[in-house]
């Protein structure tokens, strides 16, 4: 984008997007100073205040949009600018509901009656730990699925409720994984020592109205063109992540190609800072795929338990010795990070006898499918770490 090529808000006679969009407001040019206006007051990337910028205007899209990714607002520490962003975004969006603090039958009930733009700061302090209330939150993120059901009144009848609405999430550290995944991040750091940002309470509020009565304007006029556009995925993301970007990109993509060049690259700047880091299942299947391809137990078919923890053992960088509060993973713990990918440990008959155990084949499978990064990692196993393996001598 360029922003010094059109004067804000000027008339723009024709944008032969699907043949059909004609519209008073420039809305690109909207963009360039919104993403200005809102540099002046947080530190942030202009990857990270496009993202936030095209947020804002995707909630005046959404009663016809298919996914509703959340926009998540992250700091390490307070201090960093979430309530300033929140305080901005209460301007732009289509009818803001702030709420620092709220119970889960509060939040479902509001948007089933009013189908607000939810602004949730302080989450960290009454959202993280709940789960009920993180439930809700996931169940509005396709909007197929946007429902929930509840029993009410004194006869405890079944009503479902739509939970189908944007969401803006603020609060300190990472939301749950389930949340962080349905969620563009915006993670705020301090400003660098010296660094300049102007006063948001001694901000133009005349400027920001008018940014928002232009997108709403705009939205009004193309809410049939959003429907059909439709951005292509981008191979460096996921499905779920090309999801959480499809209506933004859609924005983009209708706002000019200069505009869906860097909203797509906003994308995958923002996608790549945000990779979720690995549960304890997944990197249990990540060590388990490593230490079976770097011996011979892929090609013999089966492996004991014994043998399995004292491979993921002799690798000191790893958690196994002291992943269960100090204590090492034991053969039950390591069945029951298992159990919900469907492996099972069974009895084998091994040289030395019976023992428990698993086969390699189905649980390499379970490797490949849920820890995709164990094909990118690269790991140096022990030297000596067979020794003490009896059943590693079956050929």
């Amino acid at each position: 984008m360029n922003d010094d090529k059109k004067e804000l808000g000027s008339e723009k006679p024709s944008n032969d997007l699907n043949g059909s969009n004609i519209s008073s407001v420039d809305i690109e040019s909207v963009i360039v100073a919104l993403v200005a206006f809102i540099q002046r007051y947080i530190h942030l990337t202009q990857s990270q205040a496009l993202a936030v910028a095209l947020w804002a205007i995707f909630t005046w899209f959404h009663k016809v949009a298919t996914v509703s990714p959340i926009l998540n607002i992250s700091s390490p520490q307070k201090r960093c600018g979430k309530s300033t962003l929140m305080g901005i975004l209460q301007v732009l969006v289509y009818k803001p509901l702030p709420a620092s603090n709220a119970t889960m039958s509060t939040i479902y009930r509001s948007i089933d009656a009013i189908s607000p733009t939810l602004l949730v700061d302080e989450a960290d302090t009454f959202v993280t730990n709940n789960v009920l209330f993180r439930g809700v939150l996931n169940a509005g993120h396709y909007k197929s699925t946007a429902h929930i059901l509840r029993c009410q009144g004194d006869n405890h009848e079944v009503a479902s409720f739509s939970v189908w609405s944007p969401k803006a999430i603020a609060g300190i550290g990472s939301l749950d994984d389930t949340l962080q995944d349905r969620s563009v991040v915006i993670s705020l750091t301090r400003k660098p020592q010296g660094g300049q940002l102007e006063n948001f309470r001694r901000a133009p509020m005349d400027e920001l109205k008018s940014y928002s009565e232009m997108i709403a304007q705009w939205a009004s006029e193309n809410q049939e063109v959003f429907e059909t556009t439709h951005p292509e995925a981008l191979d460096d993301l996921n499905d779920r992540a090309n999801d959480n970007w499809e209506p933004l990109l859609a924005i983009a993509e209708m706002a000019g190609p200069d505009c869906l060049k860097e909203a797509q690259a906003a994308a995958l700047e923002i996608s790549k800072e945000v990779e979720p880091e690995l549960s304890l299942g997944e990197q249990l299947l990540q060590h388990i795929s490593v230490v079976l391809s770097n011996t011979h137990y892929e090609q013999i078919g089966t492996i004991s338990t014994e043998a399995l923890l004292t491979l993921l053992f002799n690798q000191d960088d790893w958690p196994w010795l002291t992943c269960d509060r100090g204590r090492k993973l034991t053969a039950h713990s390591l069945s029951r990070l298992l159990k919900p990918y469907e492996i099972s440990p069974k009895a084998i008959r091994f040289v030395e006898g019976v023992k428990r155990g698993y086969e390699t084949g189905p649980l390499l499978e379970v490797c490949r499918l849920y820890s995709p990064a164990t094909s990118e990692t690269t790991v140096t196993l022990a030297t000596n770490t067979y020794a003490s393996n009896s059943d590693f001598l079956i050929k």
